[in-house]
């Protein structure tokens, strides 16, 4: 072998001597090594929304609200419309128009609409028509743009919602509305003479709680108190399903039943302007976002009280004191019918999504699943129903592209952006609004506007001579301080002794015997009470937010400790809650006083949880709630409508025993007075219905009236009968008796043959009387008694 070819064998195993030792080095690892195919793994793209700053810039944004008005009862429903009103009602049935300027609200026009409460307010979709519907039986029909009242709509049923269901510039302003006693939905011409244009009877198995029109694909979303979701078009299809609209042949595809497997009540749906998605808010706290082509559910959001609860476990978002007053506001909320009002909706753009939560007005970014801003975070109320507004006050009547927008273009200056979204609160006689505007931008303008006469509460909360200096309230360090002893010419200055001393040297001097009714006077006004604990108007002590002696208590707790009213957490609460606070008002004693008295009427499992619970409280309905959440049984008031409707007329029970057992179970059910005297009358007997008609009567006490007319009629026709009765039943056990004398007992056996009376000859009434008292006197007793 030569020496090059010596050296090219050398070269050759070089390589080969240091791949043996990496292969030894590495293990005989196969493939790229862990740390090389975490570096080749791409980080995950982060989701952007183009122009989202601009879509921003056009929705509300403030902390705290910017101004609030007045109804004069509680506010539960609020709506806003194309063409910048704003609509509210109360639950008194009154509506206010007002209409959206270029800063802020003016206040149009008043109705007193209806003399029930609302149950629906609603409008169309190009902003022209108003329909409110209440629990007189009643729809009204406004016009919004010269806000008057255009049609009624007599109904003949209790409404629960309405909606449009027209496109713009349609000929029949067709509307909808279900009845809260069955499953129907009907169809009117808003503007008609009140006749029903069609009947969706087989749509829903249960009545229809809420709707929703969707505009870009002219199709009606509907959901039921059981949960099922429904897709039907309006006139235009014959309310037919929209099968060219979606993609998918049967629901069990879709998620439209997630409502009905979590049994859980829908509060509100809402659409976006092109309609490609709609997303719904229900009673379990949870946000759903679906898709209208496919019917498949896109994203939840669970806004429940745990996670809540989770969320403050973490560096603090409220206060502990702020956080424990909203979730007993929340377990207040959930047992009241307000619970039932929040809605949800879609900016104009489709990508943000707002409801309302224990924290404020949430605003969600769908696309980024970020929360971008929470309105009202800081302000003491808790959101139910909310409305958005994103008008402009145009100074031209050009188009604006979304391009236009995003430009820096000084032409379009003009276009003044005052987004505001509207809200109502939890038992708030307001609605407030919240803009991009704080109410420290407002110069010596109170945002807490009083447009009606203020409630004996709003004068205590704003008392008299209330002065603000930059932002705080001013404190007076001295105080003039007027007594009686003034107008008796003494000196009040001194020591308690030393007043006393003087009152009693001027009591026993000739100047007291001239200003002897003047001093009977203020006897009568400071004379101490014989029963401490009993309210009185010359006893301001014990009113609310009054304090009580040492000595006072023992009096107070020796009279509850007589009433002998007692709970151990066995047996059901509300009795005991409704005897508490009737004993209370019977002797005089304040209700906020009861808590501190729960010690002598608790015992055993009520008051092991009243002694590891106890917060200190000061009021009778914060306890009342703590209480009635731990022992009230769950699915109570479910259980208590079912036991209502299962609790029928009896045969032969007197109407008014059968109205006083159905009023003892309704007594803690939610039902208003008018729905009583409905439930009243359906669950009476058929014959009752049939005598009396539904219109004939207004209140129970005509309804009482009208049943006791048939009862006595009744009675009279069942004694006529029984007295008829009673002649022909003798009538006929007599002739049966004289037909089954033997022939060697009758004492006209012997005369069958004669002349007198031949065969076949009937007996007279005396000859039958004679028979059967021979008969009486021959045969046993048990063989004539009859």
């Amino acid at each position: 072998m030569s020496t090059e070819e010596i050296d090219n064998t050398l070269k050759r195993a070089a390589p080969n001597d240091n791949n043996s030792d990496e292969d030894a080095d590495d293990g005989g690892w196969i493939g790229p090594l862990p740390c090389e195919q975490i570096e080749n793994i791409k980080p995950k793209k982060k989701k952007i929304l183009p122009y989202e700053q601009v879509y921003l810039e056009n929705l509300p944004n403030a902390e705290s609200y910017e101004k609030s008005y007045m109804h004069r009862d509680v506010i539960t429903h609020l709506v806003s419309t194309k063409t910048d009103f704003i609509i509210t009602g109360s639950i008194d049935g009154h509506i206010k128009f007002w209409k959206k300027m270029e800063e802020g609200i003016e206040f149009v026009k008043h109705f007193r609409s209806h003399l029930l409460p609302l149950h629906s307010l609603t409008a169309n979709a190009s902003g022209t028509l108003l329909c409110s519907a209440s629990a007189d039986k009643c729809a009204k029909i406004f016009d919004v743009v010269n806000f008057d009242m255009i049609n009624i709509i007599r109904l003949g049923f209790i409404p629960l919602t309405t909606e449009w269901i027209h496109s713009p510039g349609d000929a029949v302003h067709s509307l909808a509305i279900s009845d809260t006693e069955s499953n129907k939905i009907y169809i009117y011409d808003g503007e008609g003479n009140g006749e029903i244009l069609h009947c969706l009877d087989k749509l829903h198995s249960a009545p229809v709680i809420e709707m929703c029109f969707n505009v870009a694909k002219e199709t009606v979303i509907s959901v039921d108190k059981n949960g099922i979701l429904e897709y039907w078009q309006n006139s235009k299809n014959d309310y037919a399903f929209p099968q060219k609209l979606v993609n998918f042949d049967s629901k069990l595809d879709t998620s439209l039943f997630e409502f009905a497997k979590s049994k859980t009540l829908v509060t509100g749906l809402a659409c976006t302007q092109n309609g490609r998605r709609f997303a719904a808010i229900s009673t379990d706290r949870k946000v759903r976002l679906f898709n209208f082509n496919t019917g498949k559910l896109v994203k939840v959001f669970d806004e429940a009280l745990t996670t809540f609860t989770q969320m403050q476990q973490t560096p603090h978002a409220l206060p502990n004191m702020e956080f424990g007053r909203r979730m007993a506001t929340e377990r207040d909320l959930e047992k009241s019918e307000f619970n039932t009002y929040s809605n949800i909706l879609f900016d104009d753009s489709g990508y943000f999504l707002m409801y309302p939560t224990m924290l404020g007005i949430k605003v969600l970014n769908i696309e980024t699943n970020r929360c971008v801003s929470i309105l009202g975070k800081t302000d003491n109320i808790r959101p139910i129903q909310i409305t958005l507004l994103q008008g402009k006050s145009k100074r031209t009547k050009a188009a604006i592209t979304l391009e236009q927008e995003a430009s820096d273009n000084p032409a379009l200056q003009s276009m003044i952006t005052d987004p505001t979204i509207f809200c109502t609160a939890y038992k708030k006689q307001r609605f407030f609004l919240y803009s991009r505007r704080l109410p420290s931008d407002l110069q010596d303008v109170d945002r807490d506007v009083f447009n009606e006469k203020p409630s004996k509460e709003d004068i205590i909360a704003v008392p008299e001579g209330q002065d603000y200096e930059e932002g705080m309230q001013r404190l007076y360090e001295n105080v003039i301080l007027h007594t009686t002893m003034d107008e008796f010419g003494l000196d009040p200055s001194g020591s308690l002794e030393e007043l006393r001393k003087k009152l009693s040297t001027f009591m026993d001097s000739e100047a007291a015997e001239k200003d002897t009714a003047r001093l009977q006077e203020l006897a009568k006004l400071h004379i101490r009470s014989s029963s401490p604990g009993v309210i009185e108007n010359r006893r301001p002590s014990l009113t609310k937010g009054g304090s009580l002696t040492m000595a006072e208590y023992p009096v107070i707790i020796n009279q509850v400790r007589k009433w002998e009213c007692h709970y151990s957490g066995e047996h059901e609460i509300l009795p005991f809650i409704e005897r508490i606070e009737e004993l209370a008002d019977m002797y005089g004693i304040h209700r906020d006083l009861l808590p501190k008295l729960m010690p002598e009427v608790l015992k055993d499992k009520a008051l092991i949880w009243f002694r590891n619970n106890n917060k200190r409280w000061t009021e009778w309905p914060s306890f009342k709630a703590d209480i009635l959440a731990f022992f009230l049984p769950p699915r109570y008031f479910e259980q208590l409508e079912d036991k209502i409707r299962a609790r029928l007329q009896q045969p032969r029970e007197l109407f008014r025993d059968y109205v006083l057992a159905l009023q003892n179970i309704m007594q803690y059910s939610t039902y208003s007075e008018e729905i009583k005297l409905e439930r009243i009358y359906r669950n009476s007997r058929t014959e009752y219905q049939w005598y009396i008609r539904r219109k004939d009567f207004q209140s129970l006490s005509e309804l009482l009236t009208l049943a006791g007319d048939l009862e006595a009629l009744t009675a009279t026709d069942r004694q006529q009968r029984n007295s008829m009765g009673l002649r022909v039943l003798i009538r006929r056990k007599v002739n049966m008796a004289v037909r089954k004398f033997p022939p060697s007992l009758s004492p006209y056996h012997n005369q069958r043959n004669t002349m007198e009376n031949p065969p076949g000859h009937q007996l007279t009434p005396s000859q039958q009387i004679q028979s059967m008292q021979h008969y009486k006197l021959v045969m046993p007793r048990r063989c004539y008694t009859f």
